[in-house]
């Protein structure tokens, strides 16, 4: 794998090693490494299982009054990010062109659905209008009481 970004004006580019793979490591390995090599990243990935609705568990009452002290952070987002000092961009092969993708078929309930949510979110600031060659995946989804929501 190989990503490349700007970083301060200067193009960077991060490989991958291969021989990098699900292994575990102890605690004395790793100290060994970041002695010898001057440092080292250690990345945990973890599964999440997606629970049923039946399944979910109540808040801590300890957690609650948290939750109500700080309500403005949880409440749905009213628009974009403010701007980063660092742009995020993906930077393509030349001369690679667009993959061309066939658009997957919603019923026309779900289609207005759809049409309806984006059109809302362009609104609220959410999301913007894009000009990218590239198609820009959604998933609708039920949400508790027969609820629709988009996930772009």
């Amino acid at each position: 794998m190989v990503m490349e970004l700007i970083v301060e004006g200067k193009r960077v580019k991060l490989k991958g090693e291969p021989g990098l793979s699900r292994a575990g490591v102890s605690l004395r390995s790793m100290v060994k490494i970041i002695h010898e090599e001057g440092g080292g990243f250690l990345v945990e990935l973890q599964s999440l299982e997606e629970q049923e609705e039946g399944e979910k568990k109540p808040i801590p009452a300890l957690v609650q009054p948290h939750l109500r002290e700080f309500e403005d952070v949880f409440q749905p987002p009213v628009g974009l990010p403010p701007d980063r000092e660092q742009e995020h961009q993906i930077i393509l092969k030349e001369g690679v062109s667009p993959i061309s993708v066939r658009p997957y078929r919603y019923p026309q309930v779900q289609k207005d659905e759809i049409e309806k949510l984006v059109g809302e979110m362009l609104e609220g600031g959410i999301i913007q209008p894009s000009v990218s060659p590239f198609s820009s995946p959604v998933l609708l989804v039920k949400k508790k009481g027969w609820e629709l929501e988009v996930l772009c």
